[in-house]
């Protein structure tokens, strides 16, 4: 299976570039609990019949929110691939639309982010642009509410045009 071959590949990657993504990877295979996790999960999605689309979208909002607090894309896709790839594909999902579904997730709040590195420069840049203005904000409230509704428009555009390849199965590559 999925686990005989990952482990060996990923956590000599994992160990090179993001310690937190390699040590959970790591801790995730000593453990098992990734097959564990990835096996309950596809037991409880075939018992609520979560498939598809709907699947799709709540694992992207899922990989939203936590893009809140975890920022790094690899960090992310390596504690959750382990998890979700073996899961969705359990239960006859592509493994691709895992990864879009993921990547949608990734983008649609980078923008809103409290750990997003460019944020302190739009704060500054703001500040300088409303110097003596009384009534507008420069912090990190108003950086986050005037991005907001770039966010919404980001998920409902990539949600459709996921929708899109889905349902007339379109190749999300060359040679898929």
């Amino acid at each position: 299976g999925y686990w005989t071959f990952f482990p060996k590949d990923i956590v000599a990657l994992a160990g090179m570039g993001a310690p937190l993504g390699g040590t959970l990877v790591i801790m995730l295979c000593i453990t098992h609990m990734g097959t564990i996790i990835s096996i309950k999960g596809q037991v409880l999605l075939n018992n609520i019949g979560l498939k598809g689309i709907p699947l799709f979208i709540l694992f992207a909002l899922l990989c939203g929110l936590i893009n809140l607090f975890v920022p790094s894309a690899a960090t992310k896709w390596m504690a959750l691939a382990p998890i979700f790839v073996p899961m969705f594909a359990g239960i006859g999902m592509d493994p691709n639309y895992t990864m879009l579904a993921y990547r949608i997730g990734d983008t649609i709040t980078n923008n809103i982010t409290p750990l997003n590195s460019g944020l302190p420069i739009a704060i500054s840049k703001l500040e300088e642009v409303n110097e003596g203005k009384k009534d507008f904000g420069s912090g990190i409230g108003t950086i986050i509410s005037v991005q907001l509704p770039f966010s919404a428009a980001y998920f409902v555009s990539l949600v459709l045009m996921m929708i899109v390849f889905y349902t007339f199965h379109i190749p999300l590559g060359p040679g898929m």
